[in-house]
């Protein structure tokens, strides 16, 4: 045990070192208003960014800035984007939040109103208990007023023997306690109908007080879905400006006299961005692979998995290292190839495959090899990224070059997928994903000419053709 502890520990001591340019978002939730302090300040950036466009449009001398320029408006617009999908998100919260209030109140205004109605019925039964207590005390106080002319002393005087006297006596007392019975008894529905009254008036103010927050929290979910609909309308209008940002920068590049400094610029940004994407990746993969002994006797299981990713390393005490060192195949077992147990990465949105796998024209100066498959279509910005398999997540990079944001999947038996240039992350390293889960969104971050997203499969580290793995629905 001890043993796997340290194997454990060295692991994620070489991962940490593997990956120091790792960024992840901040814990701090904005809220509404402070988003919207940040839109104001990118529409401030981005117009800046159009007034200098259009001083530099059209003059030779001034290429390398306009391109320059127009990747700031692009990365500007592409924040705004983002900035405004979080307001999105933060109000269908505080949507969520005033309907589940609205039905707290509801529950809570259908308990007072029940308790109204027994108030109600309760004040109708004391009230008639003391209509009936009253005229049974008339009735008693019109029977004394007859015999008012008699006497105490007259009756008991009146008796002719002592045992007669007595039962006067007894018969007087009784008649004087049940009037004291009746008296009291009607005293104590007069206390019970004003408490009664009293409380019935504190339950209809409270339930006056229930109605009034109900319609202001009507009115507020009315505003907030208001401002809902008009951040979507104003997403969509930036998703259109990014597109149209996008267009623009690529028909100007191949206006670019491909002997212009600004072409040649160009072109070595890109390839130094690709070539570091590609290194970080491999990099990244060689300490998976060359960290942990496979085991050959037994296999990890998704069960483990989730163990190890939460620090547990007790499955990994019945595996052993292998006794010859062979170099691990460069393609997948005969066999194993089988769409129909890899999912689709965005489930079934309308798309297209808009770079396939292998060489192509890259439009930088001559060919290059394209180790993935790019998936595009209409309004693809942001629609959600799915793991096409089990697995952890080794690597959640907010990255603003390469593969700019992206997600790498380990499915633990030498397959690894890429998801490259999210706008978005919704998972974190270490997380164990499962099939169909989403773990981020479509964007155009890092060395990318327009919203897509890239998707990558590594076997033992080799790059392989996508679409042998995945079906397009």
């Amino acid at each position: 045990m001890k043993r796997c502890l340290s194997v454990l520990l060295c692991v994620l001591l070489v991962l940490s070192l593997a990956l120091p340019a790792l960024r992840f978002p901040a814990a701090h939730a904005a809220t509404v208003a402070e988003l919207e302090d940040e839109v104001k300040k990118i529409e401030s950036e981005i117009k800046s960014n159009k007034q200098k466009l259009q001083e530099f449009a059209d003059k030779k001398e001034s290429q390398q800035a306009y391109l320059d320029t127009l990747q700031k408006q692009i990365d500007a617009v592409e924040k705004k984007a983002d900035t405004l999908d979080k307001q999105i998100n933060a109000l269908d919260k505080e949507i969520v939040s005033y309907d589940n209030q609205l039905k707290q109140l509801s529950n809570e205004i259908n308990v007072l109103e029940d308790e109204v109605k027994l108030a109600n019925r309760q004040i109708k039964e004391t009230s008639r208990a003391i209509d009936d207590s009253k005229e049974s005390l008339r009735q008693k106080l019109r029977s004394s007023y007859i015999t008012g002319s008699e006497t105490t002393l007259k009756i008991l005087m009146g008796a002719d023997s002592l045992a007669s006297f007595l039962t006067r006596l007894e018969m007087m007392r009784r008649i004087s306690e049940s009037e004291k019975k009746v008296i009291d008894d009607f005293k104590a529905q007069l206390i019970a109908l004003r408490e009664a009254r009293q409380s019935l008036e504190k339950k209809q103010s409270t339930l006056q007080q229930k109605h009034e927050k109900v319609e202001e929290t009507k009115k507020l979910t009315v505003e907030k879905k208001a401002q809902l609909t008009e951040k979507q309308t104003a997403y969509a209008d930036t998703i259109k400006e990014l597109e149209g940002d996008y267009q623009k920068s690529q028909d100007y590049i191949k206006k670019l006299d491909k002997d212009s400094d600004a072409y040649q610029n160009y072109v070595k940004r890109l390839e130094q961005e690709r070539i570091a994407a590609d290194k970080e990746i491999d990099e990244l993969i060689r300490s998976l692979t060359t960290t942990t002994a496979p085991p050959t006797t037994t296999t990890t299981t998704a069960d483990q998995v989730v163990s190890i990713a939460n620090g547990d390393p007790s499955d990994l005490t019945t595996t052993t290292a292998p006794t010859t060192t062979t170099a691990p195949p460069t393609a997948p077992p005969p066999g194993y190839i089988q769409t129909e147990v890899w999912a689709w990465p965005l489930a079934n949105y309308p798309c297209y495959i808009s770079s396939p796998f292998g060489y192509r024209d890259a439009s930088i100066g001559g060919n290059a090899f394209h180790g993935g498959t790019d998936i595009a279509g209409s309004g693809i910005y942001g629609q959600p990224v799915y793991a096409t398999r089990n697995g952890y997540v080794a690597a959640a990079v907010w990255g603003t070059t390469g593969y700019g944001r992206y997600v790498l999947l380990d499915h633990g038996d030498g397959f690894i997928t890429i998801y490259g240039h999210c706008s978005n992350l919704t998972v974190t390293q270490g997380q164990y994903v499962l099939q169909g889960q989403q773990i981020g969104n479509v964007g155009s971050t890092g060395n990318s000419t327009g919203p897509h997203l890239h998707f990558e499969v590594r076997y033992n580290g080799v790059k392989q053709n996508p679409m042998n793995f995945v079906k397009k629905p």
